[in-house]
């Protein structure tokens, strides 16, 4: 976090992280130690919601919606849970909302160590005034082409023309729509036009430890077997790709 005062930010080459702050210390990864955080976080999750929803690493969602035999206020819990998290020698930040896309947004807002919470009904106060780039699915090449149409906050994206979102989005333009309005739209995946599921990590720095690789390999897997899972897929071939310092890749 100190660093970003300087302009360095996550998925950034490292290099150009070095010209931003140049008297920044640099550390290797520890990637057999942010594994076994990340079950103990979960862990505490689970303990107060069987509905978790992981989705990296270090994030998920749950859901803490009252119910008949737990009426604890979804704020106590959220307090709760920082306090455990809290006692394994880190901190995490939580967003409190009606919807995945608002949690998501608003637990971004305060970090590190923040609680933000969007009431039944403010979904859309909440949402309108912000950056489009703030949600997910809205990366810098839909940023750019919303901004041709006059498009650069939620609320924009949110009472955007059909035509407008469609040539953006495509398929997903509705999606994109109701996740400005703070609504959810799970989407449904045909088994049979899927091909492959994958995912990648980008390091700022190499690693050389056999334990550190195998922890990165463990988390990536757990990534792709996840999406599979949720897919209701099975894999028939598996690959590894490296990309090299030099920029050059293996895949075996």
């Amino acid at each position: 976090y100190e660093a970003r005062a300087f302009g360095v930010h996550s998925a950034m080459p490292s290099s150009t992280a070095a010209k931003l702050c140049p008297q920044a210390i640099w550390t290797h990864g520890h990637f057999a130690r942010y594994r076994k955080l990340s079950h103990q976080v979960m862990d505490i999750l689970y303990a107060y919601s069987p509905h978790l929803m992981q989705v990296s690493i270090d994030e998920a969602f749950l859901d803490i919606t009252p119910t008949r035999a737990n009426q604890t206020h979804p704020i106590v819990i959220a307090k709760y849970i920082q306090e455990a998290v809290d006692e394994l020698g880190i901190t995490c930040s939580i967003g409190l909302g009606t919807s995945k896309p608002v949690a998501k947004i608003a637990s971004d807002l305060e970090k590190p160590h923040g609680l933000t919470v969007v009431y039944p009904g403010d979904e859309e106060a909440f949402l309108f005034p912000l950056k489009a780039g703030v949600m997910s699915g809205i990366g810098p090449v839909a940023q750019a082409n919303l901004a041709k149409f006059g498009i650069h906050t939620l609320g924009d994206v949110a009472c955007a023309n059909d035509a407008i979102l469609r040539h953006v989005f495509g398929k997903n333009a509705t999606m994109m729509r109701n996740r400005c309005h703070g609504i959810d739209t799970p989407i449904q995946d045909e088994p049979d036009a899927v091909k492959s599921v994958s995912n990648e990590m980008s390091l700022a720095r190499s690693i050389t430890k056999r334990s550190d690789i195998e922890a990165l390999i463990d988390t990536t897997a757990h990534k792709v077997g996840r999406r599979l899972r949720q897919k209701g897929l099975q894999g028939t071939t598996l690959h590894l790709k490296v990309r090299f310092e030099d920029l050059h890749i293996k895949t075996v």
